[in-house]
């Protein structure tokens, strides 16, 4: 079974000038370019050409899915459509919809529990010539988290994301720390990445930058899919906002996988 893909906090200590990103890669994926893939039973990256290239699918429509009294703010959809619109040939466009469900009443979350809330709600799917993605900010964590590793969100399947955002708004509360919604927007585009197939995940590499220590991750530490960022500039870098961004490497693989 394909494991998801997961970026994560690790030690967050808000009281201290020390911000620890952990981009985390649980196993190897097929590089597997199908454009039929529409569901979490796909593995992560195999439907990046779909979303890349203009072949097949000429728009996308994106649900972000969030429970009720839980909504991130809007500048996150906004960071969304920008990072999409700059990497996507999708010539009729990019569609970015919120969708309210009710409160689930959890604390914590399976990745069992991910897919029957996406098996229950989920609107949007592959459809003709438009492509679609799923988005779902839990409010609550994950149940895999420990002492020392905080989930912040995951690519599970092919189509398929999660960012947990109570866990970011409970680690962004205190003074000096980064913004809730730029933490986010920084965690919603790692796992976009992810299923377009960064970093040898489907989309494959141009150059050779990927990590093979930490899985499908580059190598460039200033990239947007490093595994981990670990330094007080970094933190002073957010609060600046000045967010990680797709490394030449990363913009060149998307590129040549039907990409802008």
């Amino acid at each position: 079974m394909q494991k998801p893909k997961l970026i994560s906090i690790t030690n967050y200590f808000l009281a201290l000038s020390l911000l620890s990103f952990s981009f985390m890669a649980c196993s190897d994926d097929d590089d597997n370019n199908s454009t039929t893939a529409s569901s979490s039973t796909q593995s992560v990256g195999s439907f990046s050409n779909g979303y890349l290239s203009d072949q097949t699918y000429r728009s996308l429509n994106v649900e972000l899915l969030y429970e009720d009294g839980a909504k991130p703010d809007e500048s996150v959809r906004d960071t969304i459509s920008r990072f999409l619109n700059q990497y996507l040939n999708k010539p009729q466009g990019v569609s970015i919809n919120w969708k309210k469900i009710p409160n689930q009443g959890k604390n914590v979350y399976s990745l069992s529990d991910l897919k029957k809330i996406e098996s229950d709600f989920r609107s949007v799917q592959n459809s003709g010539n438009v492509a679609s993605a799923y988005l779902f900010f839990a409010n609550g964590d994950y149940d895999q988290n420990t002492q020392n590793s905080t989930v912040l969100g995951m690519a599970y399947g092919s189509t398929s994301m999660v960012v947990f955002h109570k866990t970011v708004g409970d680690n962004t509360a205190g003074v000096g720390s980064p913004s809730t919604s730029m933490v986010e927007g920084i965690v919603s585009r790692h796992e976009f990445g992810h299923i377009f197939g960064l970093v040898n995940l489907g989309t494959r590499m141009v150059n050779n930058h990927q990590d093979q220590a930490h899985g499908k991750h580059c190598d460039n530490q200033d990239c947007l899919m490093y595994w981990e960022t670990e330094n007080g500039s970094f933190i002073s870098n957010l609060i600046g906002n000045s967010v990680p961004t797709l490394d030449a490497n990363c913009q060149a693989d998307l590129k040549a996988n039907g990409g802008k």
